[in-house]
């Protein structure tokens, strides 16, 4: 699977560069930020340093709960992103157009924090499972990672390594000293194709539209 991924990723990253080139001259003479296009770009970049990461992470041998912390966050970050291309009036929100000055002086007050940081950056609540829901991108009832997984599954199989992570450290200890230690790769790299997928989806929908 860590082939596929490669191969997979090699050729996406190209046609993001290349688009992301044509999508900088066509917003060039009118460089609006809270735009599908600027959201496009700066969500493709994001991602592929994130990949790299993953897969720098991987090639060092660090352990696996650095690894689903990236995941995690990738998938976050790929619904609210589909979301927002599927409901454009957000966008403008996503880049702070609601968010009052008053919050932009510094400040030490967890509230203020808190809304800064998300609660008070839309006019709707930031529900990553709802949020799916409407993607359609929920789906619990995944019965082989080989076959399909919803950005939900992904997003609550990695939150449970990441939950988990020191617990899983010893078990990985234990299995290594007793030899029956299993590579969490192949599900990793299964994560990263589906993910890089159905980032491409909206990707290709907001470049083309």
């Amino acid at each position: 699977m860590e082939k596929e991924f490669l191969e997979l990723y090699k050729a996406t990253k190209i046609e993001i560069e290349n688009n992301n080139n044509e999508l900088i001259k066509k917003i060039r003479n009118n460089p609006t930020l809270d735009s599908v296009e600027c959201l496009s770009i700066h969500f493709s970049s994001c991602l592929c340093e994130d990949i790299e990461f993953v897969l720098e992470l991987m090639e060092k041998n660090y352990s696996d709960r650095y690894v689903y912390s990236v995941i995690r966050n990738i998938c976050e970050q790929i619904i609210e992103y589909k979301y927002l291309c599927k409901h454009n009036k957000y966008i403008k929100e996503y880049y702070g157009d609601k968010i009052h000055d008053k919050y932009l002086k510094k400040t030490t007050d967890v509230k203020k924090l808190k809304a800064l940081m998300g609660d008070d950056r839309y006019s709707i609540k930031r529900n990553i499972r709802e949020w799916a829901k409407d993607l359609d991108e929920d789906n619990e009832s995944d019965s082989d990672v080989n076959d399909d997984m919803s950005l939900y599954t992904i997003y609550q199989l990695s939150s449970t390594e990441y939950h988990q992570s020191y617990f899983n450290e010893i078990v990985d200890l234990i299995s290594e000293v007793e030899k029956e230690q299993e590579d969490d790769r192949e599900l990793v790299f299964i994560m990263l194709i589906f993910l890089l997928m159905k980032f491409m989806d909206s990707y290709n929908n907001c470049v083309n539209c």
